[in-house]
């Protein structure tokens, strides 16, 4: 029997998450709780992992918010569109 595989998903653990954007874990979690990062997922009794490409979603989003900014401090940034 043939096992084909897909990478449709891959997961992160804490550490992972933690290299990736640069944050402590209190910091993490803080952001959680307010609704300002992916939860991770349950994948058994005591292990929860993060969607890889929610948090490069969430990564892909932080960077538009400040690449689109219209003004900052009373300057004005060229958009593009």
């Amino acid at each position: 029997m043939e096992i084909i595989s897909t990478e449709k998903h891959k997961f992160m653990d804490l550490p992972q998450v933690m290299e990736v954007i640069r944050a402590s874990r209190s910091h993490i979690y803080a952001l959680v709780a307010e609704g300002g990062f992916p939860p991770p997922i349950k994948i058994g009794p005591r292990l929860t992992r993060w969607v890889e490409a929610e948090v490069q979603a969430w990564m892909e989003e932080q960077i538009a918010k400040s690449r689109n900014a219209e003004k900052f401090d009373g300057i004005e940034f060229l958009d593009k569109e």
